[in-house]
């Protein structure tokens, strides 16, 4: 892949941190999933589909790059390789980033680190990347196995769609369309498949890990556009989110596997709005630069069960669209959005890691936002005031 592809990596990094006495763990105290140092690429899998047919490779190239904190923030990372830099968001043990491009393509990728080892993964227009990086002055012998893909996820799985909903200003119910969740080919970095029906043609996706049983794939939409989702996969079922501003906002919600495992929210936020400060840090033209805090609103337009849509704004021209779907975690609730922001009467493309508390009064947001002319943002938002309102304004 080229040096643009491995830039835009923005990444999760998912380490279980075992607390026994010094003498047992030298590395006692240390953050086990920082980023910060020399990186070696030591091994890649690259993947698509061309008419149909799978194409799967591995390449041994090498390369270097360095990861170092942003001085001023305590949030966003500088990857550099070459000459070339790029801006990532951290949230605790995950990390992400996204990029546009005037050519069409758009990227987003993830890490996961497991102290000297260091897995990226990339969905670019139609394509996927999984690259594997070893610690400069690590061993590369002896690798601990990376295989993130569900067993479930197995070649021949079929899955019968539980729902499938279109959300525009209505909801439009496409579950009697039949659609299908259909698994071609699964490695252990990634996995292909395709969704069937009886009314639209056949898409087909690459999907690779992101972290915190999260999947991001992407697939051909026409001859100019793409898809990307992002994937839940638990306990037999598959939830699958996607945005798409072809024709107009809109939002798309399929659920796959058994009806009886399907998890449901418990809670509705329609009409809240929050309030809070945005700390937000910009790589342009290869400079860093940390911006002034500044205060944000979101509103919540409206929640439909465990699908959610979202505005926010932080000043008069600086706002954003994004949704989708909230699942439970262990300390409140989490989703992985897809959004459009709208700064300066110029479009960007973002994606954000969206933490709710267990009694949803405060939401924090870690977000990475890629658009023309060399510009990244990455940005933290905490929101710790809300209130109904019902007429947005």
């Amino acid at each position: 892949m080229s040096t643009k592809h491995l830039l835009i990596v923005a990444a999760i990094a998912v380490v279980a941190i075992v607390f026994v006495t010094w003498l047992a763990l030298p590395d006692m105290g240390k953050d086990t999933t920082d980023p910060e140092g020399d990186w070696i690429l030591v091994d890649e899998a690259y993947g698509e589909y061309r008419g149909g047919d799978i194409y799967y490779s591995h390449s041994d190239r090498t390369e270097r790059m360095s990861i170092s904190k942003c001085a001023g923030s305590e949030f966003s990372y500088l990857m550099e390789s070459g000459d070339s830099k790029s801006l990532w968001v951290r949230d605790g043990d995950r990390m992400m980033t996204s990029d546009y491009y005037d050519d069409g393509d758009n990227n987003c990728a993830f890490m996961t680190i497991e102290k000297d080892v260091l897995h990226v993964t990339l969905a670019c227009s139609t394509t996927a990347t999984a690259m594997t990086f070893v610690r400069e002055g690590a061993s590369h012998s002896n690798l601990p196995e990376y295989d993130p893909i569900p067993s479930l996820m197995t070649p021949g799985t079929s899955l019968d769609a539980v729902s499938v909903l279109l959300i525009t200003d209505e909801v439009e119910d496409l579950t009697s369309d039949n659609y299908k969740f259909v698994v071609d080919r699964a490695e252990s970095e990634m996995f292909f498949y395709r969704v069937v029906n009886d009314v639209s043609e056949t898409r087909y996706f690459i999907c690779v890990y992101c972290g915190h049983d999260m999947f991001v794939s992407t697939a051909s939409y026409d001859a100019r556009n793409y898809l990307f989702d992002f994937l839940r996969i638990s306990d037999g079922v598959v939830y699958v989110q996607s945005y798409d501003d072809v024709g107009g906002n809109r939002y798309w919600k399929a659920v796959y596997g058994d009806a009886s495992k399907v998890e449901q929210i418990d809670f509705d936020l329609s009409e809240y709005t929050y309030y809070g400060k945005e700390y937000a840090t910009k790589l342009e033209d290869n400079v860093v630069s940390v911006s002034d805090t500044t205060d944000v609103r979101l509103n919540v337009l409206w929640q439909f069960n465990d699908q959610i849509f979202i505005y926010t704004k932080t000043s008069e021209s600086t706002s954003a669209n994004w949704g989708g779907l909230i699942h439970k975690v262990k300390d409140g609730y989490e989703s992985i959005v897809q959004a459009v922001i709208f700064l300066d009467d110029y479009e960007y493309l973002g994606v954000y890691i969206v933490h709710f508390s267990k009694d949803q009064k405060t939401i924090t947001v870690y977000g990475t936002v890629g658009g023309l002319d060399s510009e990244n943002y990455a940005f933290m938002q905490k929101y710790d005031e809300r209130q109904i309102i019902h007429h947005y304004g």
